[in-house]
């Protein structure tokens, strides 16, 4: 199909269509096809007001999600890197995204993308055990790397990751989600979330918000995603201040919308 054949205002909702109808018939490579050949077309005229631009978001998400099944490391890298546009209002694609940097080998780009998906969507599990594959995955790559990687880096990931992890087992005894809604790719041997009890900080020897901030910023995080990162350590330390049902065992968590 060649981008000029159709109207672009009109025929979009059926190029959408048609690609989402290959992709759950499994038939990725064609659909990756399809939503390659009119995404560089699609946002070249995609404009504020432009209702096109629907379209192309959502082509891009399917495209990267192709490249996750065909497991097209390259690609899906070069996807997620046209997709930033979108992270900010948009959590899924920047959840995508964040599994598209982790099979391109770039786990340091996964973790913005995934904090991005958490700025709308505050310890929502998947986007929680994301950003923990990202950070045990860019622990592992400067480990492997460790003559030509930061050592204060490999420190600060080193030192958040396992409070994350706790952050997001926390998260996942409130509102289990099922597995198979997770990032399928490789976790470096570490133990399915799902899975995980959350391990206990020393009470009398917690890291302080003074602390967790110099190891984001030793990180190269933005300021913030060095606040993004002290509010969730700070949950996984303290604990949750949300509304307890009256007579629930001790840190039993309800939202508020239950009320």
């Amino acid at each position: 199909m060649r981008v000029h054949e159709f109207d672009m205002e009109r025929d979009l909702k059926e190029v959408e269509y048609t690609a989402q109808r290959l992709y759950l018939q499994h038939k990725y490579s064609e659909a990756l096809f399809i939503c390659n050949s009119v995404i560089g077309a699609v946002a070249a005229a995609d404009a504020p007001g432009n209702r096109t631009g629907s379209h192309s978001r959502e082509l891009l998400d399917m495209a990267m999600r192709c490249a996750l099944k065909l497991q097209d490391h390259s690609r899906a890298g070069e996807l997620a890197d046209q997709s930033k546009e979108y992270w900010d209002t948009l959590s899924g694609c920047a959840a995508t995204a964040t599994q598209a940097y982790l099979l391109a080998g770039r786990p340091r780009e996964a973790i913005t993308a995934s904090l991005s998906a958490l700025r709308n969507r505050v310890q929502l599990y998947p986007y929680l055990a994301l950003l923990c594959e990202a950070a045990s995955a860019w622990k592992a790559q400067l480990e492997a790397n460790a003559r030509s990687s930061s050592p204060d880096a490999l420190r600060g990931i080193s030192s958040l990751a396992p409070i994350l992890d706790i952050a997001a087992a926390k998260t996942h005894r409130v509102h289990p989600f099922r597995q198979d809604l997770l990032s399928s790719t490789a976790r470096h041997d570490r133990q399915p979330l799902r899975q995980m009890q959350p391990p206990m900080i020393p009470l009398e020897h917690p890291p302080s918000s003074e602390m967790v901030a110099s190891w984001a910023t030793a990180c190269g995080f933005s300021e913030q995603e060095v606040e993004q990162i002290n509010s969730l350590c700070s949950y996984a330390i303290a604990g949750t201040t949300a509304v307890y049902e009256d007579g629930a065992a001790e840190g039993v968590w309800r939202s508020v919308r239950t009320l």
